[in-house]
């Protein structure tokens, strides 16, 4: 009886990647146009989630839901003109929380305690939204500052990596 003895015989990988490393685009222009783009997409997500409660009770509130929608896929495709859109959306929002703040000041409330509740949600309201607008317009502003190359090698998914390592 003849045995056949097999040897286990390993291939190396040729390159390992530490596990402290992060791989991010070469360019830095790119990077921060891409995590604000991850943040936009969020933050429209989100919005898009209660304007929708919101159209249950009030279907003619519909159209936020569009300016959300927009938000969204101006991030995911880098289109300028719909973040435009939500970008506009989200300033006239502040716009829109301030004159209630203002209108609701000038009414009178049944107590002192309502009317301090009020202002303070009011505010914690329109502080979310500036916080949102300024967001919006940081990928804005990011989305326009990159040539037509390097928004084509976004959108096709194209980039060039390099490893980046956190300590």
């Amino acid at each position: 009886m003849s045995q056949t003895i097999k040897i286990a015989t390993a291939v190396p990988v040729d390159e390992q990647i530490p596990y402290n490393t992060v791989i991010v685009p070469n360019n830095e222009k790119i990077i921060e146009c891409v995590s604000h783009s991850y943040s936009v997409k969020v933050i429209s997500c989100i919005q898009i989630f209660f304007n929708m409660l919101t159209v249950l009770s009030n279907p003619y509130l519909m159209f936020q839901v569009v300016f959300s929608v927009c938000g969204y896929y101006g991030a995911k495709q880098y289109n300028k003109c719909l973040t435009y859109v939500y970008f506009g959306h989200t300033f006239l929002s502040c716009l829109s929380e301030i004159f209630l703040l203002y209108f609701i000041n000038t009414q009178n409330f049944p107590s002192y305690e309502s009317r301090i509740f009020t202002n303070i949600a009011f505010v914690l309201i329109l502080l979310c939204n500036i916080y949102i607008t300024k967001i919006v317009y940081r990928f804005l502003n990011s989305l326009v500052r990159l040539n037509l190359n390097e928004l084509d090698s976004i959108k096709r998914g194209s980039l060039e990596f390099r490893p980046v390592f956190i300590y």
